[in-house]
C-alpha cells in the first residue's frame, strides 16, 4: 500500500514539472499583441551611426582618369593652334617654276603635278592638281596654302634626284616659317624654281669582241686576261 502512495506523488509530481515546462515555452513563444502588430512601420529605417552607406549600381560610373604620360587634350590650346594655323591655311600663294634639261636648256610641254597644304585635318590632302610647262619652259601655280610640293616629268626624259642645290625633278616649298607670319623660299616671277629633267639619249651600239678567257688567281685581285 505504501508502495502505491510513494508511486503516486512521484506521478504526480512529473505531471507537475511538465505543466511548468509548458507555461513556460507558451510564453517565450508568444505572439505580438494587436497593438504592437498593427503598429506604422516607417518606410525608410535610418541607419546605424558609423554604418557603412552602400552605393547604388545605377548610379553613373566614375570617369577614369588617363593613363599616365598620355594628357588631355587642352581645349583652349587647341583652339589658339586652330585660330593661328587658319590664316596660313587660307594665305594666298604663287608658285613660279621652270622645267630646263641637264645643259640648263628649257624643256615645254613638260607635266607638272602640286599638292598645295590647306587642309585643317592632317588625315585629309589638301589641293592636288596638274599644269604644264610653256614654250620656254615656264609655269606658275596659284592657290591658297602654307605650303606646296612640285614634281615635274615628261616622256623622253629621265628624271633627276635632288643634290646639292639643284631641286632635281621635284621640290618642296613652304609659305611659313614654324608657324610665323613670315614668307620662306617661295620662287618669284624673275627668279623661278628651277626643275631638272635630262634628256634620254640615242643608244650607242655595244662594242663585241672575240672570245677572251680570264683566269682568276688565287689571292683576291684583278682577272687577267690570258
Amino acid at each position: 500500500m505504501r508502495k502505491r502512495i510513494v508511486l503516486l506523488l512521484v506521478l504526480l509530481a512529473g505531471l507537475g514539472v511538465s505543466w511548468l515546462l509548458w507555461q513556460r515555452r507558451s510564453i517565450d513563444v508568444k505572439p505580438p499583441s494587436s497593438a504592437v502588430a498593427n503598429a506604422p512601420r516607417s518606410e525608410v529605417e535610418a541607419p546605424p551611426q558609423n554604418a557603412p552607406v552602400p552605393q547604388s549600381r545605377s548610379s553613373s560610373p566614375l570617369r577614369s582618369s588617363p593613363p599616365i604620360g598620355v594628357q588631355q587634350p587642352d581645349a583652349e590650346s587647341e583652339k589658339h593652334y586652330l585660330d593661328k594655323l587658319a590664316p596660313l591655311l587660307q594665305r594666298s600663294l604663287t608658285f613660279y617654276g621652270k622645267v630646263v634639261d641637264e645643259h640648263d636648256t628649257p624643256v615645254p610641254a613638260a607635266r607638272v603635278r602640286y599638292s598645295i597644304v590647306n587642309n585643317p585635318n592632317p588625315n585629309s590632302s589638301g589641293t592636288r592638281g596638274e599644269t604644264g610647262s610653256d614654250q620656254v619652259g615656264r609655269f606658275v601655280i596659284t592657290g591658297h596654302g602654307m605650303s606646296i610640293h612640285v614634281e615635274v616629268f615628261k616622256e623622253g626624259y629621265y628624271r633627276v634626284p635632288k643634290s646639292n642645290d639643284m631641286l632635281g625633278s621635284s621640290g618642296g616649298f613652304e609659305n611659313h616659317g614654324n608657324l610665323a607670319d613670315t614668307e620662306v623660299g617661295l620662287p618669284t616671277e624673275h627668279k623661278p624654281a628651277l626643275f631638272v629633267l635630262r634628256k634620254i639619249g640615242d643608244a650607242v651600239p655595244l662594242i663585241h669582241v672575240g672570245r677572251v678567257r680570264l683566269s682568276c688567281p688565287k689571292r683576291v685581285g684583278r682577272p687577267t686576261l690570258t
